[in-house]
């Protein structure tokens, strides 16, 4: 039609329409691969607008040209051309041409990777859009910007603006930009394990892309549900909508697409032992990776066929193919998914009965663990070999502790423990982590540190993308990838600097630990730590103390599992009524006494040789021991709490931070609720307390706990909670004007020495891996309390409120916060004799 067109103009001698016609060609000439032609066109029509001395149309033709030569990643002379239409188009053109121009040079400096500039000159083109009164750019600009965000890695900055832009398009009715937007936060989604969420807006962005006829989208959509059913545990489900997205990649002759959808299929089939499909499908992936030159994800099925050789009980077959794939990775430095590699290297060493090869190769995978970042990008795959990351440290512990050593290394089994804890924490912060506040680093450490990681997530990112593209390019790839190096070292040295002033902060961004010595020299007098941690199975404890370090393999996971799941049926009866509860006061309370009867033989009778006859005693859980009242544990005679001082702490490494914080020290108390109902409890409280102030129904806003908090001694905060077991790091408590995240505990500024979080224990009968209960506690800690007090479960107000009272009424006699608590469940025992009553708080962090 632009041929037809420009002929007729040219029989007329219109020569001016003719050069408009070549300069608006000149999209189409290169969509359709003819960009010699467009640059012939486009040199013809420069003469034409010269000679007119026509700077508008000047302007437009090298925003055109420079549109092309960015499709080219000549982003350098599509900057020059981009700058040259925009002062051109500020003299002479509309707000819209200005916007346009705008638009599409924010897009260069992405490419050039110049993320703030990108930024601003977004925001600029949004207040032209504006000017102009041009709402379907406007929505355009919008979804760039939340892109932009993305692909920084910012999520929780993205979807409030793929949200904010989502409503502007439905306002106009720009159906792709919503659909854009719901496709981007699916993916989104998907990496934060959020599958509810995933699932309505991949959802929302299948039938939208479907109505549209964008197949390729359509088909993205559908893989992202289809992971999150796999995710969900409805494997027939996802390989449904597997096999519906591998259709129409099919039509769209897009190879490298079938290739993934070939081995996400693989993977979910394997995890469900159907060994015969998967393998014809690492096979058919295999194959395709080969083709398009993809070598990390040829390394990636070869390694899946060892794991499938092993459950064919073929270890040799398998070692072979974990060469192969150690061989290919070895040119790559991909430590996300060489680790996971070394990691089936090392099943197959044990399995061909080769422990300390299986060993070497375990702690390969833990070296190279360490250096990425994390595994919240699946390593290049959005379903990754392993489950978890964590596996490699359970292995680690395991072999170390019972594969034929003559004596197990306490020391090595304590610090791989530690280790994994702090990996959990740091791949649940990994999305946020770059936002985290410090409060000693400058801030031009801490701003180098959130830049290199935007840039990482920036070529992450890109490198995702040309690896799915139609035609991907080696020498991109490559320099890509040697870009990603260059600032995962620059990254590396950036956060030893900070660790220097800060190592709490660097904590949180790497799976950095605290020396055996220095947790020894933190503990209180005559106390013992217990560091529990679960493998395989198996339930180990490290038993810490001035004199000694022991590691003891104690009990069997799934069996203390079902013992909790009684203890909570127990528990459940309190929900009947006091009617009920009165009636079979005694039944209810032998029948709980027998269950934790059970718990202390599992858990604690297997120590006591290391702890002694009593003192403080520090409890350092894993996953669903989170939630055991280790306090009411039984041994016949009495409770656990009769003996012992009891805390807890997330990790060892956070108790010495706890014990070794320096405070200025904040005076008075803030108490806390959204609930004008609770007014009489945190006043009843405050009696307790010096120089109290008590806010509640509007006034306990997120607002008044940011600037009160930081000047309080204690911080008590009386509200709901909604746990996330998907991911722990969306949980939040209410407040009167908003729900306050983990991610905003985690930005708190805080100098107390104590936090008390009441009305937000967990939900009573269920058990999780009990990561939602670990996060409360550790934002409040990072945020720069000493100790935190919070429930396991929520009790009746009344006795809530007994217990804090006495809690506090105690703080006025001890230095020891434990050994306050502990006065306080003793208190409420004399009244209430079952743990449900007493046992349900916990102290996290310091003892005092």
């Amino acid at each position: 039609l632009y041929e037809e067109a420009l002929a007729i103009y040219e029989e007329l001698g219109e020569s001016l329409q003719a050069g408009i016609t070549r300069s608006s060609a000149l999209q189409t000439l290169a969509f359709v691969g003819q960009h010699d032609r467009a640059l012939e066109w486009a040199e013809e029509a420069r003469k034409i607008f010269e000679a007119e001395e026509d700077a508008l149309r000047l302007g437009r033709l090298d925003l055109n040209l420079g549109t092309i030569v960015y499709r080219q990643e000549r982003f350098e002379e599509s900057r020059r051309l981009m700058e040259s239409a925009y002062d051109r188009l500020l003299e002479v053109g509309g707000p819209a041409d200005v916007a346009h121009c705008l638009r599409n040079l924010a897009t260069v400096h992405i490419g050039l990777h110049n993320f703030e500039e990108a930024e601003d000159v977004y925001n600029r083109a949004r207040l032209y859009c504006e000017q102009g009164d041009v709402p379907l750019l406007l929505g355009e600009v919008e979804y760039n910007i939340a892109y932009l965000y993305y692909l920084r890695g910012e999520y929780t900055t993205a979807i409030e603006l793929y949200r904010k832009t989502r409503d502007r398009c439905e306002e106009t009715g720009e159906v792709y930009h919503r659909a854009l937007c719901d496709l981007d936060e699916g993916e989104i989604y998907l990496e934060l394990n959020l599958i509810d969420e995933t699932l309505r807006t991949a959802e929302a962005a299948f039938r939208s892309f479907e109505r549209l006829g964008m197949r390729y989208e359509a088909a993205k959509a559908l893989t992202y549900l289809a992971i999150a059913r796999t995710r969900q545990g409805k494997i027939i489900l996802g390989l449904e909508l597997f096999a519906r997205a591998r259709e129409i990649f099919v039509g769209e002759r897009n190879q490298i697409w079938l290739g993934l959808i070939d081995l996400y299929k693989a993977v979910a089939l394997a995890r469900e032992r159907r060994r015969y499909e998967a393998e014809g499908l690492t096979e058919s992936a295999h194959a395709i990776f080969m083709a398009g030159g993809l070598h990390a994800k040829v390394a990636a099925c070869e390694a899946l066929s060892a794991r499938l050789r092993l459950q064919a009980e073929d270890p040799i077959g398998a070692r072979r193919l974990c060469d192969r794939a150690l061989g290919r990775l070895r040119e790559l430095d991909l430590p996300a998914l060489d680790y996971q590699v070394h990691f089936i290297s090392g099943l197959v060493e044990e399995r061909v009965g080769d422990p300390a090869a299986a060993l070497e190769a375990f702690q390969a995978a833990h070296e190279r663990l360490a250096r990425s970042r994390s595994s919240a990008r699946a390593a290049e795959l959005k379903i990754p070999l392993l489950e978890s990351p964590l596996e490699v440290y359970e292995s680690l512990v395991a072999l170390l502790v019972e594969g034929g050593q003559k004596e197990p290394e306490p020391e090595a089994v304590f610090h791989f423990m530690e280790t994994a804890k702090a990996r959990n924490m740091v791949d649940l912060l990994a999305v946020h982590g770059l936002g985290l506040p410090t409060r000693k680093a400058r801030s031009s450490q801490v701003e180098r540190v959130r830049r290199l990681r935007e840039e990482l997530n920036w070529y992450y990112r890109r490198i995702d993308t040309q690896e799915v593209a139609q035609e991907p390019s080696g020498e991109e790839l490559e320099e890509l990838r040697r870009l990603t190096r260059d600032t995962e070292d620059a990254l590396a040295d950036s956060l030893r600097e900070v660790s220097a002033v800060d190592p709490e902060f660097v904590s949180l961004q790497t799976t950095t630990t605290v020396g055996l010595d220095d947790i020894r020299a933190a503990l209180p007098p005559e106390s013992t730590l217990i560091e529990l941690y679960t493998a395989r199975d198996t339930i180990y404890a490290c038993t810490l103390s001035e004199r000694q370090l022991t590691v003891t393999p104690v009990s069997v996971a799934s069996r203390v599992r079902e013992i909790m799941r009684r203890y909570n049926d127990q528990q459940l009866k309190f929900r009947l009524g006091h009617a009920h509860v009165d009636r079979f006061a005694g039944r209810i309370l032998d029948a709980s006494r027998q269950v934790l009867h059970e718990l202390y033989l599992e858990l604690i009778e297997p120590l006591e040789e290391q702890l002694g006859p009593g003192g403080p005693l520090v409890i350092v859980p894993h996953g669903f021991l989170h939630w055991l009242p280790f306090s009411a544990l039984h041994d016949g005679r009495g409770y656990l709490a009769d003996r012992f001082r009891i805390s807890y702490a997330p990790t060892a490494a956070v108790f010495h931070r706890c014990r070794t914080r320096s405070h200025s020290g904040g005076r008075g108390a803030l108490l806390m609720s959204p609930s004008e109902k609770d007014r009489t409890e945190l006043e009843a409280l405050a009696a307790q307390l010096e120089r109290p102030r008590v806010l509640s129904g509007d006034a306990a806003s997120a607002g008044a706990l940011r600037l009160g908090a930081g000047r309080a001694r204690i911080v008590h905060l009386t509200a709901s909670a909604e746990f996330r077991s998907d991911n722990p790091m969306f949980s939040s408590i209410e407040l009167a004007d908003s729900r306050l995240t983990l991610f905003d505990l985690y930005g708190l500024q805080l100098d107390a020495e104590l936090a008390v979080l009441s009305g937000s224990g967990g939900r009573l009968g269920t058990i999780s891996d009990g990561d939602e209960f670990l996060g409360l506690s550790r934002g409040l800690l990072y945020a720069g309390a000493r100790s935190v007090v919070l429930p396991l479960w929520n009790t009746a107000p009344e006795i809530r409120g007994e217990l804090l009272t006495s809690f506090y009424r105690a703080l006025g006699s001890t230095p020891s916060r434990s050994e306050a608590l502990g006065r306080a469940m003793l208190e409420i025992r004399e009244r209430h004799e079952h743990p449900y009553y007493w046992a349900s708080f916990v102290l996290v962090g310091d003892p005092g």
